[in-house]
């Protein structure tokens, strides 16, 4: 090799060197996964169905049903999202969504829970940051005294409503033969009456102390870059139960709901 080829070559190397660190340098960083793109416009079809006692589906309930992000707006003092439910071309319910880094709140009203003259709130539905198994609290009410219609009685009760959530575990969501990364989130709702309470035929007992609970679960999926994409309503049953025990003591069961992602149109905002 002649010294003019060498030159050539030096320079070439130093040069490549040179690329190769200033690529090193200039890389983008990843953009931070969306859990939950709600650029105006974004749609979701999913297909719903009751679930019975076994978390099966009821065959012949299934519905389709059109989620479109429809407009956003400030209300009760956060930017909300307005995602619109369509059924045979007509709404027939509505979501309230805000974010912030890494959180989803819901705006929860007296449709959703049943506690007298509850005023519609912002729950943290989902944290993103959070790690397996990781609870956090978001509601308590303890009613003193409650008028409750009873076995054609009113009783004076202690009515207590509690709510959490949850963050269940990491997933994998998959649709169109694709498998996205998810997280499983639960808000769990449970109500309880405690009274003292005659029974007009029990002769064995005086007076027995009656618990009247029901729980529900709720659970959401969000995938990467889809959002959600799947809603739970579990199964559950209210439940009487007496202490001491006696026949009157039952249960009411009533059946859950589930939506299931079948289609999207998703753009995410730069």
């Amino acid at each position: 090799m002649n010294k003019y080829a060498g030159c050539i070559l030096t320079t070439f190397v130093s040069l490549l060197l040179v690329l190769t660190s200033c690529d090193d340098n200039t890389n983008p960083t990843p953009a931070e996964t969306d859990y939950f793109p709600l650029t105006i416009g974004n749609y979701r079809i999913f297909n719903t169905y009751e679930i019975n006692s076994n978390h099966q589906k009821i065959s012949g309930t299934e519905k389709r049903d059109s989620v479109v992000v429809e407009k956003n707006f400030a209300l009760e003092g956060r930017t909300a999202f307005l995602l619109a439910f369509y059924r045979d071309n007509e709404i027939f319910d509505t979501l309230y969504i805000s974010m912030e880094p890494q959180k989803v709140y819901m705006l929860f009203d007296e449709n959703d829970i049943d506690v007298p003259n509850f005023k519609s709130q912002w729950f943290l539905i989902a944290d993103f940051s959070k790690s397996s198994n990781t609870d956090w609290h978001l509601y308590d009410s303890i009613l003193i005294d409650y008028p409750f219609i009873f076995e054609d009685s009113t009783i004076s009760t202690t009515y207590h409503h509690t709510i959490n959530g949850r963050f269940e575990n990491p997933d994998n969501f998959q649709i169109n033969n694709k498998t996205y990364k998810s997280k499983i989130f639960q808000i769990k709702y449970d109500t309880r009456l405690y009274f003292i309470y005659k029974f007009p035929d029990n002769i064995s007992t005086k007076e027995v102390e009656v618990n009247r609970i029901r729980q529900k679960n709720i659970h959401f999926t969000f995938a990467e870059n889809l959002g959600l994409v799947k809603i739970k309503y579990d199964p559950y049953v209210k439940s009487t139960r007496t202490e001491p025990s006696t026949s009157y003591s039952k249960t009411e069961s009533y059946n859950g709901k589930q939506s299931d992602l079948i289609d999207y149109r998703i753009i995410i905002e730069e």
